[in-house]
């Protein structure tokens, strides 16, 4: 519609000037069939008054009408058809001059062109650093340098300039909760008191105390036998919990893999005996004979942590230290005096369910992985390996070797 009233001194269609003492409707044999139009009333399609119309009736509608009532254009429908119907009009875009979006950019963009035409990204990364140093501006020349040598470098710089001024702050759930609760060795009234005071400076961050108690009962497993002498764990029941709570913690490290065909997967631990002196035992109800020969001691058996979970493509998780304790659990505790006869027994047993252990199945986030299980025995000291391999405390528990034959390399 505005071409019918802005453009007064030229053709309709193709925009020609007028010719001397024709009126627009037969200016070109391409604008006859708009004769219709009431070309008089054309001078009262000015802005202000299209302006004053919509401040009246605050309605697009009510402009909309008064085009058409005053250009009479209801009584030339027909004809409009007509011209559109034989293309008469819409050739019009073809006549204008097409150009890149380099040539309608900015002046800026438009001098560069050929530069970022002839180089490399590495190239004018480098050339940026040189120029940069040559002016003086050494710390912006340091820092284009640092987010060119590492994908990742660019995303670490570029995350604070995207977070607000103001970053809001950040509950820990009851999971991280507990872990900074263990961690710090924190008694409950240290921990209550910790809350308390974030409370006070509206950092409300920590989880109640209650919270924490129920986060940590999820980390215990079923079948545990208690005795007066001893607490043990079924260790199918271990490794299937241990590797539920393991996907649990760590969803979105495995959201990827849980998102595409689950395959099989391989989980390896290690595990080990060892026995500790000194213990007391005024607080265990003991029969005076077997009290009496025990000593204090404690033998524990006990799981690693996880040393890798993986599939036939890569390692999904791994233990950052490989001998690292803190992620121990422990298979069997007891008050007993260590012999060989009882290390002997009690490893005996670990290896038989090891043997009847079967692969761990279960359902997570509608998927239904299968992990298969791999537990070898490596972290053990000199006294055991002794004990279990029936060689003496002198000798290699390996080859037999005495120490003094260590270096004889013809004998191996």
């Amino acid at each position: 519609m505005g071409s019918l009233w802005v453009q007064a001194d030229t053709c309709l269609v193709n925009h020609a000037p007028l010719s001397a003492g024709l009126s627009p409707p037969v200016c070109c044999s391409r604008c006859t069939t708009l004769k219709s139009l009431n070309w008089e009333n054309r001078a009262s399609l000015k802005k202000e008054r299209l302006f004053d119309i919509w401040r009246v009736d605050k309605d697009s509608n009510s402009v909309y009408n008064f085009v058409i009532e005053t250009l009479n254009l209801r009584n030339c429908k027909d004809d409009i058809k007509d011209l559109l119907k034989h293309n008469k009009v819409l050739d019009l875009a073809d006549d204008r001059r097409r150009i890149s979006k380099i040539q309608a950019s900015n002046l800026k963009k438009r001098k560069v062109t050929s530069i970022i035409q002839d180089a490399s990204p590495e190239q004018l990364v480098f050339a940026t650093q040189i120029s940069l140093r040559s002016t003086g501006s050494r710390d912006t020349a340091e820092i284009v340098k640092q987010v060119n040598l590492s994908p990742k470098r660019v995303t670490k710089i570029k995350k604070p300039f995207k977070s607000p001024e103001t970053a809001q702050v950040i509950k820990l759930n009851p999971d991280q909760a507990l872990a900074y609760y263990v961690d710090t060795k924190l008694a409950r009234g240290q921990y209550i008191e910790t809350n308390k005071i974030a409370k006070k400076q509206n950092a409300n961050i920590y989880s109640c105390y209650d919270e924490i108690i129920e986060s940590k009962k999820k980390c215990y497993s079923d079948d545990i036998n208690i005795t007066d002498m001893s607490a043990e764990i079924n260790l199918q029941s271990l490794i299937n919990h241990t590797i539920l709570r393991l996907f649990q913690s760590e969803y979105e490290q495995f959201a990827e893999f849980l998102s595409a065909d689950i395959s099989s997967l391989n989980i390896i631990f290690k595990w080990r005996c060892d026995g500790a002196s000194g213990q007391s035992t005024y607080k265990q109800k003991l029969f005076e004979n077997i009290a009496g020969s025990l000593d204090g001691f404690l033998n524990i058996y006990y799981i690693t942590s996880t040393t890798s979970l993986k599939n036939q493509e890569k390692a999904l998780c791994k233990n950052p230290l490989s001998s690292l304790t803190r992620y121990c659990r422990p298979i069997k505790v007891i008050f007993d005096k260590e012999t060989a006869l009882l290390i002997t027994r009690e490893v005996e047993k670990i290896e038989s369910q090891i043997t009847n252990l079967h692969p761990s199945k279960f359902r997570i986030y509608d998927k239904e992985p299968l992990v298969e299980q791999s537990l070898v025995m490596t972290m053990v000291d000199g006294k055991i390996c002794s004990i279990l391999t029936e060689q003496s405390s002198q000798k290699c528990y390996i080859c037999g070797s005495f120490p003094k034959e260590i270096n004889i390399l013809e004998k191996h």
